[in-house]
């Protein structure tokens, strides 16, 4: 399942981000979904689809969607600590990292610092189901 705020979302098809993930992480996408950054809503939309595990009995992983460029703010990391708190314990999540958008696609690679910033902040959290990872490469 993928997790992308919507001003991201508004700048590439879904078919465009469903392949690129596939691409990149090596995972198909079962379902995408816009997030507000708000833990009710969000966890709210995960538990309506109709490809939720409670429905399908399947595993699966949360890929969220995040511009590595703007850094993670203390709002982002609550929301993420949240959105864990919220699904099963060992649900892995995955933070896609994108770079600044260029005129022609919003997939492009993170900037070496940027990503660094991320993964600390990540690493700082200490969940062995949480993970950073490029798209965009």
């Amino acid at each position: 399942m993928v997790l992308i705020p919507a001003d991201i979302r508004n700048n590439c098809t879904d078919s465009e981000l469903a392949g690129r993930i596939e691409t990149d992480l090596g995972m198909s996408t079962a379902e995408i979904f816009s997030v507000e950054i708000d833990i009710d809503e969000d966890t709210a939309h995960l538990h309506r689809g109709p490809n939720q595990p409670e429905k399908t009995n399947a595993a699966y992983r949360i890929v969220i969607i995040m511009e590595a460029w703007q850094p993670p703010i203390r709002e982002t990391l609550n929301w993420l600590r949240g959105m864990r708190r919220r699904l099963t314990q060992n649900t892995g999540m995955v933070i896609a990292l994108v770079g600044k958008p260029s005129k022609d696609t919003i997939f492009t690679p993170p900037a070496d610092a940027d990503q660094s910033i991320w993964q600390q902040a990540i690493e700082a959290i200490g969940d062995a189901y949480l993970r950073v990872e490029r798209l965009g490469d």
